[in-house]
């Protein structure tokens, strides 16, 4: 639990810094489903997807959506590579 939190506040501050950067949400979404709170996760895809299309005019990358839908589904996500 002590690296998951780690990693979890390095992955939190790095969507803070960088709001664009999809890696940091995914980080965050893995930590959150990790740790069971599925609806977190839940709710910081769709953070991702707002910012992304409000500020960019786009959607989040296939990667992030395919991370949303395995949460969504009770399906643990795969680890980070």
């Amino acid at each position: 639990q002590g690296a998951l939190g780690e990693a979890e506040g390095v992955f939190s501050r790095a969507c803070a810094l960088e709001p664009y950067d999809e890696r940091a949400y995914r980080g965050l979404m893995w930590c959150r489903a990790q740790s069971g709170d599925q609806a977190g996760a839940a709710r910081l895809y769709l953070d991702c997807a707002q910012i992304l299309h409000d500020e960019l005019g786009t959607d989040p990358s296939p990667e992030t959506l395919a991370l949303y839908e395995s949460i969504q589904e009770g399906i643990a996500p795969p680890a980070l590579g």
